[in-house]
Order: C-alpha cells, then structure tokens, then sequence
C-alpha cells in the first residue's frame, strides 16, 4: 500500500504538464527514453540551436554517434518559456551531461534534461523519486550501465526488469538499480546509498545556532510517506483548481501570456500546517507570488502520515494555467 500510493499520488502531480518536455519526468522516462547520453562541451550556439562535440558515450540505443562527433541540439533560446538552460551556459562553452533523443530529423534533450560541471561532478534531479544521483562521468557511465543490464522498455512501452519482486530482497544493487526497483516494487531499503542525495536527508527545517549537532531523527522533512497532506486525486485537482483561479483574479493578463509550467513545493509541520513555500521553477513572478500569498490564506491541511505516526512532510506540484 505504501508504494501504491506513492505513485498514484506522485504521477497525478505531474500529469497535468503543457508539454511532455515540461513534465517532472521519472528516471526511468529519463534513461530509457534517450537515444544518447553522452559527456558532451558545447562548442558553438545560433538563438535556436547548440553545437557540441561528444567527449564520451554513455549509452546510446539506435544511435551511431561516437566519441569525437559532433551534434546540432535543437533548444530555442527566445522561446516564451525558459529553455532548457540558459544562452550564458552556451556562451561560456560549459561541458555537461546531455541525455538526447533523435525525432523529426533532430536531436532534442530527452525532457529537456542536461546537467553541467560542477567540478568533477555533475548532478541530477530525479524529481519524481525526490532526490538527484550525484557524480562523476566515471560514476555516471558504471551506474548507467548497470542500469540498462536491468530495465528496459517493451513493445507497450511498460517498463520490464531482470529481477521481479520475489528476486530482489536481500541484493543489494548499484545506487539507480536499487532506485528502480524500489519504485517498482518497494521493497528495498533506500537508506546509504552512495550517491545518491535523498530530499528528506537535506531538507532539514531552521534551527537556532545552538543545535550545533542538527536536528532529531523525527525533524526530518520527509518525501516519501504513507499518507501525503494533500490527497486524494480530488483534493489535489480542487486545490489545483482554485489556485489558478485565485491567480488569474489577481493577474488576469497573464491568462494568455505564459506557456510554461511552474513547479513548487510546500513544506508541512507535524500538524498539518505549511511552513514554507519553495518555488522550484519559476517562469513569472506574479505567478511565484501568487502561490506563496494562496497557501497564506490557506495553510492548514492534514498531517504527513509515516509508519502509524505524524511527519514533517515536503509534497511537490505543478502550477499551470487553464487546468482541465
């Protein structure tokens, strides 16, 4: 039941998006969706496109691209709606993680998803699991691997694993193999995971400079839970609902005017009330506000249930305009 209602709730969230490249995307649509991933550094760029030269192929499926060749990635700068990274990154020449898919004739981002340096490392955030792989390229290229020997895609375009759900208790498998499967089947232990970074262990609320040794286990803000603040389907889609219609009372100009989803997320005491907003993508301003002054009016909900017991609790969602 736990792992039941993660996932209904999670890909309800989500479904609502404007386009499939502005969906919160699942890892598995992330890897098993891109026909290339690969260590790329950008080399050139128009106002609609990027060059980049591919330094090391990670994974490709029906892809002839090796190392050393060179693609054109369609991403429009000047569109509406943010592009997939800023046109800074492109002039700068930035080296990064791509995961491409080929159709129509091009090359896109899968998800529009491309992750740059950080160092040595290069991050990603897997949003619907709640929490992002952190790595090097080595890292990325031997966790990937193991990957793609475990899940793929079939003819439905269902998800199908080497293991199922009688075969994976007590493995212990590379850090986005047991990801997986903990989605699948729910049965494995998410805890110390090397590179993985998981929400609820960063995610911490503010405490005064004299809690020098951090927070209590039961101070955790959680995103993985029983029972999240806002179910079912129905109060998530009235709640979703009447923050577009408070929104446009407040801006109605901006009923045609934006073409991008808004992602945020709401932090939720032990009782229920919400303690803090956080914008996680925004395209507007207005918009931004307008949801910090909406959960204002109406902070109170049903407290985050873990294991028969009251949590702090951190709940993702989309904000788009002229929702069905």
């Amino acid at each position: 039941m736990h792992k039941f209602l993660l996932i209904i709730i999670s890909s309800f969230q989500f479904h609502l998006a404007v386009r499939a490249d502005e969906e919160a995307y699942s890892m598995d649509e992330l890897f098993l969706n891109s026909n290339l991933i690969a260590h790329v550094k950008i080399i050139s760029h128009t106002d609609q496109n990027f060059r980049v030269r591919v330094r090391e192929v990670l994974h490709h499926h029906k892809s002839g691209i090796t190392e050393g060749g060179y693609l054109k990635i369609i991403n429009d700068f000047n569109v509406t709606c943010p592009a997939a990274f800023p046109i800074e990154l492109a002039e700068q020449k930035r080296e990064a993680l791509a995961f491409l898919s080929y159709h129509n004739g091009n090359w896109h981002l899968n998800r529009g998803e491309i992750a740059f340096f950080k160092g040595a490392n290069v991050r990603v955030a897997l949003e619907k699991e709640g929490c992002h792989y952190n790595g090097t390229i080595n890292n990325w290229k031997e966790d990937l691997s193991d990957y793609f020997e475990h899940f793929q895609y079939n003819a439905e375009g269902r998800i199908i694993s080497k293991y199922d759900s009688t075969q994976i208790e007590g493995k212990i498998f590379s850090p986005l193999v047991q990801l997986q499967y903990y989605w699948l089947y729910g049965n494995l232990s998410l805890e110390a995971i090397p590179k993985l970074e998981f929400e609820l262990k960063v995610q911490i609320a503010n405490y005064s400079d004299a809690d020098e040794e951090g927070p209590v286990e039961d101070e955790k803000i959680y995103t993985f839970v029983d029972t999240f603040p806002i179910q079912p389907d129905s109060l998530v889609l009235k709640m979703m609902n009447d923050l577009v219609t408070f929104t446009l009372k407040r801006y109605p100009e901006l009923q045609q005017s934006l073409y991008a989803n808004t992602y945020y997320s709401l932090i939720f005491e032990k009782d229920g009330r919400i303690s803090d907003v956080k914008i996680l993508r925004s395209v507007s301003p207005k918009i931004d506000e307008s949801i910090k002054a909406y959960f204002q009016l109406y902070p109170q909900w049903e407290p985050a249930i873990l294991n028969n017991r009251f949590v702090k609790c951190r709940q993702n969602f989309p904000f788009r305009l002229n929702v069905d």
